[in-house]
């Protein structure tokens, strides 16, 4: 896999990342589960309309979003992604970086979506700026990425896998409260939820390994991480951060 340049990622490092299957491995039924269930929070607070997803990789939300009648647009800087969107969706998909791109987008949308994206930008914070003025009265902004401060980093400390640039390219890291501060002070939202998904995945604890050897190891453990999951979440403790935030009036375009 190529070496990021410094910190920021060489040019084929996301089409790397795909061919591997580092992102978006979650087997299809589970993935497509997860994908309603963060479009669904996104209706939640803004009904249908027109949604940009930056980061959209293979084009998979974009197309459960088109499906239930909402008008797309995707940016994705992986052009082997970008490629698979577009066979799936009938809605734009640029393969350009958000600045390169920020100007050819529409000029008011009803939902925004970084989802495990935003911790691989160089400027996240530059990022949500340049795509705030966008959302109409009533538009929502949504993110997902790793939770920092989440039982699996706790566990891992400097051996978490997130810290690992080379192999999965994340430049940030956030915790529930820096998360919320940065959509703060950029997008300045009218309302923040933050939600917390998942735990530690047992088949990563190497004691665990003789458990996940045996012929029904894994689904013990699959379903004992999601026990753990289901329970650390009203801690705050969930691997992964979702983030929704809504802008009113004041704070949308028009």
């Amino acid at each position: 896999m190529p070496e990021p340049e410094g910190r920021v990622p060489s040019p084929g490092f996301y089409d790397d990342l795909h061919e591997k299957g580092l992102i978006n491995p979650l087997p299809e039924g589970e993935r497509r589960a997860m994908l309603d269930e963060r479009l669904r929070l996104i209706e939640e607070w803004t009904g249908r309309g027109s949604i940009l997803d930056v980061g959209c990789g293979d084009g998979a939300f974009l197309a459960r979003a088109e499906a239930r009648g909402w008008d797309v647009f995707g940016l994705e800087t992986s052009a082997e992604a970008a490629a698979r969107a577009r066979a799936d969706v009938r809605g734009a998909i640029a393969c350009a970086p958000l600045e390169q791109a920020e100007a050819a987008l529409p000029r008011e949308l009803d939902a925004i979506t970084f989802w495990d994206c935003l911790e691989h930008l160089v400027d996240p914070a530059g990022a949500l700026a340049l795509v705030r003025g966008r959302l109409r009265k009533g538009g929502v902004l949504g993110v997902t990425m790793p939770n920092a401060a989440g039982a699996e980093a706790r566990l891992w400390g400097p051996r978490w896998r997130y810290l690992d640039l080379a192999r999965y390219g994340h430049l940030h890291h956030f915790t529930p409260r820096s998360l919320r501060a940065l959509v703060e002070r950029i997008v300045q939202p009218s309302r923040v939820e933050v939600r917390f998904y998942g735990s530690v995945d047992l088949r990563d604890v190497p004691v665990l390994a003789p458990v996940a050897a045996r012929p029904a190891g894994t689904w013990i453990l699959d379903h004992a991480s999601g026990v753990l999951g289901r329970l650390g979440a009203p801690m705050r403790l969930g691997s992964t951060l979702l983030l929704r935030a809504q802008v009113d009036a004041a704070t949308g375009r028009g």
